[in-house]
């Protein structure tokens, strides 16, 4: 299962990074300083939030990372998107 993770907002002090599964289920969020603090605290470069992604695939997943150049044409953050809406979710 893949669960992709990005930074959806950006503030003057702040990095919003969400992850979500293929499903569109959000399993994590985390507000962090910089993107590179971002990368670490949502689990891309840490062990920060993998018992979330555990417990949610305990088969295995695969994290990640879509860049802010690429949030517009990635497929399968779009594809997750599309379901998370059609879940009635939000992905914040």
């Amino acid at each position: 299962m893949k669960i992709f993770c990005w930074v959806n907002e950006t503030g003057r002090e702040y990095h919003h990074a969400v992850a979500i599964d293929e499903t569109g289920r959000v399993l994590a969020e985390h507000v962090s300083s910089s993107e590179r603090w971002a990368r670490h605290d949502i689990g891309m470069t840490s062990s920060w939030k993998h018992d979330l992604y555990a417990a949610a695939h305990p088969d295995g997943y695969e994290l990640a990372w879509v860049d802010a150049a690429d949030l517009d044409t990635h497929e399968g953050l779009a594809d997750a998107l599309a379901k998370n809406a059609a879940r009635g979710e939000e992905a914040s």
